[in-house]
């Protein structure tokens, strides 16, 4: 499953043509990682304790020639990694801002596997996240999310798009809450996880080959948009709403 949902993400980043230095920062005394975009965002995780700014395969600067030696003027920020990139530490958090308009190169980060993030596309394009044990803080407002090998706590929320979730296990330390308002919510989870499930759908419906134990059925036979239930032996609690789409929530083979 976790293959089959991220191969889009290999295709990106394992024909790289390297035409800049890759970027990278130490990441010491830094508990957050705040990252927005207008382009496609794409995030995973290595095991050094930095960050690193890779060129993905459709790296290039159109205007090399007749910007040498000028320096890029935007009204974000201060290009400082010259990836079109502005990188600035404030306290213990580290602000990442794409610079380049949402048709450029896709931003390609690594991240350790540890560390809490929050990420924001400000444009028509997608969010590919895999490989955190970390929190995880997602909002896309015009494009879909892959979330893969997490463990979560997560809060993601799409304006107009998809959002997939694949857990490796599950985190019960936080509760949870995986919102979209256009497009579906596809969720895949071990089949020993538990937790425990509201799920509303006023316009979709909520599929899952988990056995949920409803926790109101009578409530459920007078509102079936809105479900209560307990995976397993019940545990995180995980908020689902979808105002204009399905819901599914798989077992995870």
């Amino acid at each position: 499953m976790k293959n089959k949902i991220f191969v889009s993400i290999i295709l990106l980043i394992t024909s790289v043509t390297v035409l800049a230095q890759d970027y990278s920062m130490s990441l010491e005394g830094i508990t957050k990682v705040i990252i927005s975009s207008e382009t496609t965002i794409v995030i995973k995780s290595h095991d050094t304790s930095t960050l690193l700014i890779k060129a993905s395969e459709n790296y290039k600067d159109i205007n090399s020639e007749q910007s040498k030696g000028l320096k890029r003027i935007s009204g974000r920020g201060n290009n400082n990694t010259d990836y079109g990139v502005e990188v600035l530490k404030q306290g213990t958090s580290l602000i990442v801002t794409g610079l380049r308009e949402r048709r450029a190169s896709n931003l390609v980060i690594y991240l350790p596997k540890d560390i809490n993030m929050s990420v924001e596309s400000l444009a028509n394009n997608e969010i590919y996240i895999d490989g955190f044990n970390a929190e995880i803080e997602v909002i896309n407002h015009h494009g879909d999310t892959v979330l893969s090998n997490i463990t979560g706590p997560i809060v993601s929320e799409n304006g107009n798009g998809s959002i997939k979730v694949v857990f490796s296990t599950l985190n019960q330390s936080c509760p949870m809450s995986i919102i979209a308002n256009n497009g579906d919510i596809d969720i895949t989870m071990p089949i020993d996880a538990s937790a425990t499930i509201s799920a509303k759908t006023p316009r979709g419906e909520f599929y899952s080959d988990f056995n949920i134990n409803a926790i109101n059925e009578n409530n459920i036979r007078k509102n079936n948009r809105n479900i209560k239930g307990v995976l397993n032996k019940g545990g995180v609690e995980i908020n689902l709403q979808n105002l204009k789409g399905n819901i599914y929530l798989r077992q995870f083979k």
